[in-house]
């Protein structure tokens, strides 16, 4: 799961998606909507990764989890 609220979305992308008329679902599959990167680790090393990156100079959030079900991304928020 990914918690939508967790990262500034930059303006445009909002912009993209009201003149192209494209649906959130679409939007999130196709564009990295401000991310940039993403990193998957283990919950339990999720502080360590965050405290290397942020010792790197890094800009790190948390934005979700994964867990067990069906497969495909669930975009909350």
């Amino acid at each position: 799961m990914i918690d939508a609220r967790r990262w500034q979305r930059p303006a445009v992308f909002d912009w993209l998606q009201k003149i192209g008329g494209i649906d959130d679902a679409e939007m999130y599959r196709t564009f990295n909507c401000g991310l940039g990167m993403t990193l998957c680790v283990a919950s339990g090393d999720a502080d360590r990764a965050l405290a290397i990156l942020a010792a790197q100079g890094e800009t790190v959030t948390l934005i979700g989890e994964i867990g067990s079900g069906d497969r495909g991304v669930v975009i909350t928020g």
